[in-house]
């Protein structure tokens, strides 16, 4: 199988025009064609057919399949390409969550650094959530990561470094500034911030406002000018 036929197949899938298709890819009309033909051959089903009346192209049941495992491979390649040439250019991919970074990886950066090898890391930064996924789908090498529960997944191996406490920031002003220690249902009455999506911080907070009954007013966006 050519994973060039799975590209025109699914952008076929989308645009649903053969000359617009082969415009995208910059080929003549014939190898789009050639190309589905190749995959209904190998599948030995029917992935297009042409409405009669309309000349609309519908994707058929097996279609909609082999487009849904067509993306994947698609994926899955590009990610194995970007290993491989980390692999010959001795580059790892470290997943780093933005509160994580700040305070763990300054410490291994510097251990990295003493061993001369702050330069083969390449960094991303997303929350928690996010970067569990790039590292499940194989776009990461490691990560840093911030579970609620203990990580159950075949295709990682986890080890736990660390359990911090949920933290809630308030104004000085704030009468529960005052307190040296509150309980979540003290919070009945607040209005909160919350990160973007993709964080784990969000879960937590999920969790405890559905165990407190709580209904509270958010504003979230951490990473945006938020106007109250």
């Amino acid at each position: 199988m050519n994973t060039r036929d799975l590209e025109y197949f699914i952008s076929l899938t989308e645009i649903k025009i053969f000359s617009k298709v082969a415009e995208e890819f910059n080929v003549s009309q014939p190898t789009i064609t050639f190309a589905l033909k190749r995959l209904e051959k190998e599948m030995d089903a029917k992935l297009i057919i042409r409405h009669r009346t309309h000349g609309e192209l519908i994707v058929t049941d097996s279609g909609k399949q082999l487009l849904k495992h067509a993306r994947a491979i698609i994926r899955h390649f590009e990610v194995a390409k970007q290993n491989i040439e980390n692999l010959k250019s001795n580059k790892i991919s470290i997943g780093l969550p933005p509160i994580i970074e700040t305070r763990y990886f300054p410490k291994i950066a510097q251990h990295l650094k003493e061993e001369k090898l702050l330069g083969n890391i390449n960094t991303f930064e997303y929350g928690s959530e996010t970067t569990l996924d790039a590292l499940k789908s194989g776009e990461l090498d490691i990560a840093l990561i911030g579970s609620i529960n203990p990580m159950e997944d075949a295709r990682i191996e986890t080890e736990e470094i660390d359990q911090i406490p949920f933290y809630v920031y308030v104004s000085k002003d704030n009468h529960l500034a005052k307190q040296s220690s509150i309980k979540f249902s003290d919070l009945k009455h607040e209005d909160f911030i919350l990160f973007k999506q993709g964080f784990v911080q969000n879960e937590s907070f999920r969790q405890l406002t559905k165990k407190n009954g709580m209904h509270p007013i958010l504003f979230y966006d951490l990473m945006k000018p938020i106007i109250l």
